[in-house]
């Protein structure tokens, strides 16, 4: 691992051939920076799902980490070691797949403090996020394991990966029918952070709100839509962040893990938000911008983003 590590770090002092414009967002107060407005096709112009949220001119919350992101991370300007946590949506590979990359990245830049990362429980359709990342890095049987260190209770310097799984509090019994559970309410380095699990199909799935400076972000992820618990999550935010995965009028089969447009609509208006930015575009939907406003606009009468990659958006 160190003999891995400090050939990483001869490599990265050595001057590039060529470097990206830095497209890193203002940086007075809350930004929503999409750094992979893309599907799960490989697209020349999109990363697979990805959103970074900047606070002061600091990259604070990621929020998956799919196909390009890690390139798209580094365009932003933003910096590893100001990173405060990972929210994974759910485990699916258009949302994960860049974890490895951003791993590497944090030891080549010597992180030192832990990642956390949270994301949805398992099950048998889909690994939680404990065992994704222990399936990743395990020292001696995961993909990456010559980056084990970051998982090894045995290495106890250096930067670590912490996964969590969040999960709704046990109910206590009782006779009467108890009351449907609120959002689950993290505390990451004094930002309010809350999930709720949504419905995407058979996979768990996870849809995040943070709040800062009296400013709301909520990315509901991949899902139908169906329940209140994503209606309350987006209670009055200032931006919804909307998976725009399929069609108005797609079977059934989509039906169980998108919402189309009338649905996002429809979700936007009843959750009262001010601004709606629709991502995790792909060739389903690509091009359809006015079928899907109009869709949208029988519903919902707010400002509607059709996001691209590094776009930045103000609360």
């Amino acid at each position: 691992m160190s003999r891995w590590l400090g050939v990483c770090l001869v490599l990265a002092a050595l001057p590039a051939v060529s470097q990206a414009a830095d497209r890193s967002c203002p940086t007075m107060g809350v930004q929503l920076q999409v750094l992979g407005s893309g599907g799960a096709e490989l697209a020349p112009d999109r990363a697979g799902s990805s959103y970074l949220v900047w606070i002061d001119g600091r990259a604070r919350l990621l929020i998956d980490v799919g196909q390009g992101a890690a390139a798209r991370f580094a365009q932003s300007g933003a910096r590893i070691d100001e990173l405060d946590a990972v929210l994974l949506t759910h485990t699916h590979l258009d949302h994960t797949a860049d974890l490895p990359a951003l791993v590497q990245a944090a030891l080549v830049a010597q992180r030192s403090r832990a990642l956390p990362v949270f994301g949805p429980p398992g099950n048998r359709f889909a690994a939680s996020a404990v065992t994704l990342v222990r399936t990743l890095f395990d020292n001696t049987r995961g993909a990456w394991r010559h980056l084990g260190d970051v998982v090894s209770p045995m290495t106890r310097e250096g930067f670590k990966i912490q996964p969590h799984e969040v999960r709704e509090r046990p109910r206590p019994l009782a006779t009467r029918r108890p009351a449907p559970a609120g959002p689950i309410a993290l505390d990451i380095n004094r930002l309010e952070v809350a999930a709720a699990p949504v419905v995407h199909g058979v996979y768990p799935a996870l849809a995040w709100r943070l709040k800062a400076a009296n400013k709301t972000i909520v990315f509901t992820g991949d899902t139908n839509g169906e329940g209140e618990a994503l209606s309350s999550l987006a209670q009055g935010a200032d931006i919804l962040v909307a998976s725009h995965a399929v069609e108005e009028g797609a079977g059934k089969a989509d039906r169980l893990s998108h919402m189309p447009p009338s649905a996002i609509g429809q979700l936007a208006a009843r959750a009262g938000v001010r601004q709606l930015v629709l991502v995790h575009r792909g060739a389903r939907t690509l091009g359809r911008e006015t079928e899907t406003t109009t869709q949208i606009r029988r519903h919902y009468n707010g400002a509607i983003g059709f996001a691209d990659d590094l776009t930045c958006y103000a609360p």
